[in-house]
């Protein structure tokens, strides 16, 4: 650093001198700290709320741009950005009270959480997700932060004590999965895979007219649709590659496959220091219980269930869908993007070891052979982090010196009440804090209804434990609150590090926020268009908009993203349908089978919508399935992919139909 660079950080920040180093100061940086990171966490809520608005308004302007549904019908509430509700219905004080202790033992004991997870529906997910992600354990504070792992840490040992055989953990959209993929998206998360995947993206991106699939069979297909003599398809594909021109084509794009792997990989290694403490703990946490609870399996596959959460819910949705993550702002080209999924899709199979069910030339299964050795020893280092018993034990006491309070909405308390009377019966709770937690249930008054948006403000709920008989004076704090120079320069690099995140955040949220302004535009446009008898086009420029606007541009429904309509029986006829439901779906062979309707759709990118219904009939069945999640399922050996309990479909042939369709 050079001697302008050090004058510039002296008058910047003051230097650290013993003398320097006083309680008052210490505070101070402690009290701006935890100001930050509640900045952070009210932020990382709100990013939430947004891309779930986003999604529903996705959904929405698809079907609108394919006449499913009229302008009048988009709900114009998700268009709002105002988050600051000023006004809340009054709980009585008793009310408060009784809320606040039921808070507090849940709060104190995440391993309820975990059980209660395991209860929720999917269309509870959401909300179970928002309340305790970003209410209960939403501060960023430490003990916060130990306690949120602590409770994926009970829901992780739950998970595999029940699970039946070592391919079936964490596979379906549970509460607890899609928590863990959110956990892995706040702030920090956010940063790293900005700053590791940025540079290896942008590459990607250049190579905006090069295919990387490397599949024989489908790169025989390519090369057939555009015209290129070919003899018959071998019955034995290995035969394909003394194709002397599919052979260089594949031999061409697997070396670019490979570069942009290693690059990809490399990164990722460089930056270990910076992934998130709690992923690295929880990747850990993840390969000591597949050991626990598999021991006979060999460590390869430790290996593939911690990178089932590293790679294919960390870093593989980054992959993606990278304009998702802030990562870049323009959308893919759809080329980019199949290359995107590809290299994902790659760097996922050599985790799982299963690119033996593909055909590869012999130099890039060379490749797959020494990058499975790396990517073993990036787990390793990965997982070489501490644990934090000792000081969650100090916090937890430590919290007992002053009051705690949580800021939660009454709509957030009474969707939580629900769940408890639904399920407390079926939760097993054990010893004295399960008894106490379930007599504090019961003693409380039926939920109310719902609060109005309007009325749903947040509240100041104070967390008490009447149980608890031991309340210690501020002066019996057990944490070393003496400010010394070490303790203050951690504080400032974890300052630091918050600042980061928040920018990051914040830029993500500029980013969303201009979609959603757009969009505003887009359907002010569509409602003028319609008043003065217009038709409505699936084109920006028929509703007055300028196509050269790259504002709006972006916002362009992309060709082949759905919603596209199938009948059941030519699902049958490929050999799609693997079982479908006799109570609810007529079977085989009838003619009241040929009336059920397949509807898929990309309504935002990374996710695969499924919807059954009977033609002219509402639906019986929706499903928002992630596209990497698919991806997943056709590398397993019997690649089943359920819609509930009506269908079971060919997850394979599925995804040669998606990538016909939308692709």
């Amino acid at each position: 650093m050079n001697a302008d660079a050090n004058e510039e950080k002296k008058q910047s920040r003051p230097s650290i001198g013993v003398e320097d180093v006083d309680d008052v100061n210490f505070d101070k940086e402690l009290k701006e700290l935890s100001e930050l990171r509640s900045a952070l966490s009210t932020k990382c809520n709100e990013q939430f709320v947004l891309e779930k608005q986003l999604r529903t308004l996705d959904e929405q302007i698809a079907l609108l741009l394919h006449h499913r549904i009229t302008v009048e019908e988009i709900d114009p509430r998700l268009l709002t950005l105002d988050f600051q509700l000023h006004e809340n219905r009054p709980m009585t004080k008793k009310r408060m009270n009784m809320y606040g202790e039921l808070f507090k033992v849940l709060h104190d004991n995440p391993n309820f959480i975990a059980i209660l997870a395991r209860m929720v529906s999917i269309s509870e997910i959401d909300d179970f997700l928002q309340t305790i992600m970003f209410s209960l354990y939403g501060s960023f504070e430490p003990r916060e932060e130990h306690l949120l792992l602590k409770m994926f840490q009970h829901a992780l040992t739950l998970e595999y004590t029940n699970a039946k055989e070592v391919g079936t953990v964490l596979r379906s959209n549970s509460a607890i999965s899609r928590m863990m993929t959110t956990y892995t998206r706040r702030g920090l998360g956010q940063k790293y895979l900005k700053d590791t995947l940025r540079t290896q993206i942008e590459l990607l991106f250049d190579l905006d007219d090069t295919l990387l699939e490397v599949n024989v069979e489908k790169v025989y297909r390519e090369l057939d649709a555009s015209g290129v003599k070919l003899p018959p398809f071998p019955s034995n594909r290995e035969d394909c590659l003394y194709m002397e021109e599919l052979r260089a084509i594949v031999e061409e794009r697997g070396e670019m496959l490979m570069e942009i792997t290693d690059r990809i990989l490399e990164a990722i290694t460089i930056n270990i220091p910076n992934i998130p403490f709690g992923v690295r703990w929880l990747c850990k946490v993840i390969g000591k219980q597949c050991k626990l609870r598999f021991p006979d399996e060999p460590q390869d596959t430790v290996y593939s269930h911690i990178g089932g959460f590293f790679l294919l819910r960390y870093i593989n949705p980054a992959l993606v869908s990278p304009e998702a993550f802030g990562i870049v702002r323009q959308k893919p080209s759809t080329i980019v993007r199949k290359n995107l999924t590809q290299v994902a899709r790659f760097l996922q199979q050599i985790a799982n070891n299963t690119t033996a069910r593909s055909l590869l030339l012999p130099q890039m299964q060379q490749f797959v052979d020494m990058c499975r050795e790396r990517l073993f020893n990036l787990f390793d280092d990965i997982c070489n982090v501490p644990d934090f018993n000792e000081d969650l034990k100090l916090e937890m006491i430590d919290a007992l010196t002053t009051s705690c309070t949580l800021s939660i909405t009454p709509n957030e308390l009474f969707f939580v009440h629900t769940l408890l009377t639904k399920h407390i019966g079926n939760m097993e709770l054990q010893g004295g804090k399960g008894a106490h937690f379930i007599s504090l249930v019961e003693s409380l008054p039926k939920p109310s209804e719902k609060f109005g948006r309007d009325t749903n403000g947040s509240v100041c709920l104070p967390l008490q434990n009447s149980s608890e008989t031991t309340k210690l004076s501020p002066r019996c704090s057990l944490r070393e609150k003496k400010a010394t120079r070490p303790l203050l320069s951690r504080v400032r690099l974890e300052r630091t590090r918050v600042e980061v995140a928040l920018k990051t955040v914040e830029e993500n949220l500029k980013h969303l926020h201009d979609k959603i302004e757009s969009y505003k535009l887009y359907l002010d446009n569509v409602r003028g268009q319609s008043v003065k008898g217009g038709s409505l086009q699936t084109e920006f420029v028929s509703v007055g908009l300028d196509p050269t606007n790259k504002k709006l541009a972006r916002f362009q429904a992309a060709k082949g993203m759905g919603p596209y309509s199938l009948r059941l029986t030519k699902l049958d006829k490929k050999g799609i349908v693997l079982r479908s439901s006799s109570d609810q779906i007529p079977p085989v062979g009838t003619p009241e089978r040929h009336n059920v309707m397949i509807m898929f759709s990309m309504s935002r990118i990374g996710f695969v919508v499924f919807t059954v219904k009977f033609r002219g009939r509402e639906a019986i069945f929706h499903i928002e399935q992630k596209f990497e999640d698919l991806l997943y399922d056709v590398d397993e050996e019997r690649p089943v992919m359920k819609l509930g309990e009506l269908l079971e479909l060919d997850a394979k042939r599925m995804l040669v139909l998606l990538d016909k369709t939308m692709f």
